[in-house]
């Protein structure tokens, strides 16, 4: 993945003069001196030799294929709840080191499976689970405590069944499983208000899971919000989409954990360009935040309604087929459908 000129922590004079003389991604820059870096842009030696300084390449552990074979083997997939959501995912559920985006209108259920995976995150390791805990970023203010607890509740019910069928086989005194309240402290909760605020914490991620590293997911519900709220202008929307995105996938890759984002849909009216189209008076709903966001993402899967039964759907994937499966959600949480 290159990464965009607008990810590096430059003034906005420096990005905006690099991307209007054409560079476009640190790659852009790779064969180039500092003296001739700024003879080319028209900035002083010494703002070109702090351009210099941000694309420096960092070590990269070197690695054989069966080494990241066996890497991959280790990772814990965190589960839906649902076998079939699971299957939309990839099996088991959403795999460490990748970054997912759920799509769909409100009340299809996005928010609900964040919360979801912040709890089944905590399965304990000796459960088979990942045994971690989770960051959840609100910038709607949709979570509910409540909603979390209850889900919880239904969490330990289930462990508990889980460890009991394995004492017969494994001889050994249980181990304590986590009581509702530790799956809420588990569940570090942040509330952000702006663009601005969404910005920064995104950014100081990276630092806080490495000095924290028990963190293994972080739900970000929804980032289309605040942006769509903001008065960026194009430009700085687009700069912004791509350091958003360069932060988010680093994190997931150089931590080994799962990230999630929701994202809104938004409806589209026909264009003055296209008569036919307000002739007829369709129109149609897709992601917001535009082809932008579209190509940074990986990994996209949209919700949607099919009579009074939620689907999921896996809308891009550089490997996962294209397939759908219902869902319900209960009391309990994120189960599959009778469908």
């Amino acid at each position: 993945m290159s990464r965009p000129i607008a990810s590096l922590n430059l003034s906005p004079r420096l990005s905006d003069r690099l991307l209007h003389m054409g560079y476009r991604c640190v790659e852009d820059l790779k064969d180039i001196s500092t003296l001739e870096l700024a003879q080319d842009v028209g900035i002083s030696l010494a703002d070109a030799q702090l351009i210099m300084q941000h694309i420096q390449p960092a070590d990269h552990p070197i690695v054989s294929a069966s080494q990241l074979f066996q890497k991959e083997q280790q990772r814990i997939a965190i589960p839906t709840g649902s076998k079939a959501l699971d299957q939309i995912f990839g099996s088991m559920g959403l795999e460490p080191g990748r970054l997912y985006e759920l799509l769909g209108v409100p009340g299809v259920g996005k928010t609900q499976l964040g919360m979801q995976l912040c709890v089944n995150v905590q399965t304990p390791q000796h459960l088979g689970g990942a045994g971690g805990q989770a960051i959840f970023i609100d910038t709607e203010g949709t979570f509910v405590a409540e909603r979390a607890q209850q889900m919880a509740q239904s969490a330990i019910q289930r462990w508990e069944q889980t460890a009991l069928a394995q004492l017969p086989h494994s001889g050994i005194t249980p181990t304590p499983l986590p009581t509702v309240e530790d799956i809420l402290e588990g569940i570090l909760y942040l509330r952000v208000l702006d663009v601005a605020e969404l910005d920064t914490l995104v950014k100081q991620l990276r630092t806080f899971c490495e000095v924290h590293p028990g963190y293994k997911l972080v739900v970000l519900d929804s980032i289309a919000f605040p942006i769509r709220a903001s008065f960026l202008d194009k430009t700085q929307r687009i700069r912004l989409l791509h350091t958003l995105g360069y932060e988010l996938h680093a994190l997931a890759r150089e931590h080994e954990l799962v990230v999630v984002i929701t994202n809104q849909m938004t409806t589209r009216f026909p264009t003055l360009s296209s008569p036919a189209a307000q002739t007829s008076g369709t129109k149609s709903v897709s992601p917001a935040l535009g082809d932008t966001w579209s190509d940074i993402c990986q990994y996209r899967v949209v919700f949607y309604w099919d009579g009074d039964t939620r689907y999921a759907r896996v809308l891009k994937s550089p490997f996962l087929q294209e397939l759908s499966a219902p869902f319900s959600i209960e009391v309990t949480g994120i189960e599959d459908s009778n469908v």
